[in-house]
């Protein structure tokens, strides 16, 4: 095997390397962010409450949202 060879195989797997770690740590990020976007949704629906303690004006105006009366 070439000392050329060798120095291509090595990049190569230095690079892959690095690719593989920036991904992993990208994912957890990503999975983090997912999490907390979740909780923060979560909070707001919780302190919104029920569709028929809203007042009307704001009722009428979403679109997705039929109160039971």
């Amino acid at each position: 095997m070439t000392v050329y060879r060798k120095i291509s195989l090595l990049m190569l797997a230095v690079f892959l390397l690095v690719y593989l770690l920036g991904a992993l740590l990208y994912t957890q990020q990503a999975r983090h962010d997912v999490q907390r976007e979740l909780d923060g949704v979560a909070g707001l629906a919780q302190s919104l409450g029920s569709p028929a303690d809203l007042p009307e004006s704001v009722v009428s105006s979403m679109r997705h949202l039929t109160p039971a009366a």
